[in-house]
């Protein structure tokens, strides 16, 4: 089955507080959810109230722990979504483990992430474009204690499942958002996996990003992982549009970032583990060529 959503006024969810859970999943397998192909949100505002503890089980391979208006979005081929505003709160913690690394390493159906949109947005099917325009996050608080979160998407294109073709963000906005996790996170999105990344046009003001949760290295029994991925090719990072991208093509352009507040401890650098910081991209992973043009920051 295949969706198209769309919201035809605003939706305060904050009265039902802990009681909406999100869209979709939060735990379950992908394979029994519909493939979203639009969400049109005709300008309407969406305000969250989540405050999730799940508790992680490491010997079943469905567990998908992530909090957003879209928990999990299982995304189809062509997914666009536009003209939608986000504010409240999505904070996640994770517990029951002996490492937060087991959220990433022990199933292949694990998910984590943090964002207003989405925890985490997933591609079903190889060769996916996703589309995001003109969708802002404004007053807003994303927090997980375990990897990957944005205000916008915590983990966009997941290494776990088929590599999307393009990631694409034009003309969103982000305003007065507050960003927290263990690592990988960001001002939009924390990771960015895709053949190409594009984000262009877009607007920053009064971003907090900040450091929460186990000081978190990405060890696992001496074996460095993000989702599954060796991490002698992958950055761990933080930034105030993106925190990090992987074997990407990225093209960040027309980007205006004004009032970035990083609070971010020191952290101890593991064999090829590597960390960075930066106002628009912290860990920049490519894979073949990439351009920022036009790009401003202040304060």
């Amino acid at each position: 089955d295949k969706l198209w959503l769309t919201f035809d006024s605003d939706c305060d969810m904050r009265e039902f507080g802990n009681g909406f859970r999100g869209i979709g999943t939060s735990h379950g397998s992908f394979g029994n959810y519909p493939l979203i192909l639009g969400i049109h949100g005709n300008k309407h505002t969406i305000t969250l109230a989540q405050d999730r503890n799940e508790l992680f089980f490491p010997n079943v391979s469905w567990s998908a722990l992530a909090v957003g208006l879209f928990p999990v979005l299982n995304a189809g081929p062509s997914l666009t979504v536009q003209d939608l505003t986000l504010s409240g709160s999505a904070q996640l913690t994770t517990s029951g483990m002996n490492s937060i690394d087991w959220v990433f390493t022990s199933s292949p159906w694990s998910q984590a992430g943090a964002g207003m949109l989405a925890g985490a947005m997933i591609p079903q099917l190889e060769g996916s474009n996703f589309t995001i325009d003109n969708v802002t996050v404004t007053g807003a608080t994303v927090r997980t204690n375990a990897l990957m979160a944005g205000g916008l998407i915590g983990d966009c294109g997941s290494t776990l499942k088929e590599k999307p073709n393009s990631i694409t963000v034009i003309n969103c906005k982000a305003n007065g958002v507050t960003v927290k996790a263990s690592s990988i996170f960001g001002g939009f999105i924390g990771l960015g996996y895709a053949d190409a990344i594009t984000i262009d046009g877009c607007t920053a003001s009064g971003i907090t990003l900040a450091a929460t949760g186990p000081q978190n290295n990405g060890q696992n029994n001496g074996v460095y992982y993000i989702n599954n991925t060796n991490s002698q090719f992958t950055l761990y990072g933080v930034g105030g549009i993106i925190g990090a991208t992987h074997q990407a093509k990225p093209t960040i352009r027309n980007i205006t970032l004004n009032g970035l507040k990083l609070n971010i401890p020191s952290r101890t650098k593991l064999n090829n583990n590597r960390f960075g910081f930066g106002g628009i991209v912290g860990s920049l992973g490519v894979n073949g060529d990439g351009f920022l043009t036009n790009i401003s920051m202040e304060g």
